[in-house]
């Protein structure tokens, strides 16, 4: 028998929900955990909008199909829009006009100096200062350094909670 966030994990990969499984969805999740997302255009969106919601849908399932298929940098670049969309998604909750930033100013480096201002939990700052340091890092050595490619399954291994981390922090932020 699966426990609430294990169902809560597998409903999040899942496509498409059903209507009974929005409703245990809804019931499992976070209290309005799932109201959180609101327009898309807030937080930055320029393409058609059905498609960056059906994209963002799918970011779970095709990290997880990276991981599987031996593409660790897709996985880490995956994860790090999702973790990205859920910080541009704390920083609109916090009254932040993403509408009006430049793109350069909605990606990963410049939103953790914007949620810093916000009073982001400091242990959580530090976790995702740490990824985007590894990150870089990660990419650079296995471009300039030689550094092997699957050496950087242990760094997706060590940053599959962060994601969700995130997202249950700017959730609770909220409210």
């Amino acid at each position: 028998m699966k426990n609430n966030k294990e169902k809560l994990h597998d409903l999040i990969l899942k496509k498409n929900l059903s209507h009974e499984e929005m409703e245990e969805f809804k019931r499992i999740s976070l209290k309005d955990s799932w109201k959180i997302i609101g327009n898309w255009k807030d937080i930055g969106a320029r393409a058609e909008l059905k498609k960056v919601a059906y994209n963002f849908q799918s970011i779970g399932k095709r990290i997880q199909h990276a991981i599987n298929s031996q593409c660790y940098i897709e996985a880490i670049s995956l994860r790090l829009i999702l973790i990205e969309i859920v910080l541009r998604l704390f920083l609109k909750n916090k009254g932040e006009n993403l509408a009006n930033k430049t793109p350069r100013e909605l990606q990963f480096g410049s939103l953790l100096g914007d949620i810093k201002r916000h009073d982001f939990d400091s242990k959580l700052f530090e976790r995702l200062e740490d990824f985007n340091k590894k990150r870089i890092e990660a990419i650079h050595n296995f471009v300039y350094q030689g550094s092997e490619y699957n050496s950087f399954f242990s760094f997706i291994v060590k940053t599959d909670n962060l994601a969700t981390d995130v997202w249950d922090y700017c959730v609770k932020s909220i409210k």
